[in-house]
């Protein structure tokens, strides 16, 4: 928990890829909320592309999955390999079995 983890495919790169968090997230063309929109996530995996710039500060560039470049607000996106809890049932009941503090 949370199942992001699971969205990413096995042959992506985890370190490189976020969930956006919601529905009609905007896609802008630069890092500022007046910026032109490009298109909109709903709960889609993207990849971040390249570092960031200082002036992107609260932003992230990413590739959306119709290969669009673009930039999205770094609060609504959430990396899969970020804080998360494994659950499993042990003879009928649901234990946490492990909690990864990243990778």
């Amino acid at each position: 928990m949370p199942y992001l983890f699971l969205r990413v495919k096995e042959d992506d790169d985890a370190y490189a890829a976020y969930v956006a968090i919601g529905a009609d997230i905007v896609v802008r063309a630069a890092p500022t909320s007046g910026a032109r929109k490009l298109s909109k996530l709903n709960w889609d995996i993207v990849f971040r592309i390249g570092d960031e710039p200082p002036e992107s500060v609260g932003w992230l560039k990413i590739k959306t999955p119709a290969g669009k470049i673009g930039f999205v607000q770094r609060t609504l996106l959430r990396s899969p390999v970020d804080y998360r809890i494994i659950m499993e049932s042990v003879r009928g009941k649901w234990l946490i079995t492990n909690f990864v503090a990243g990778d």
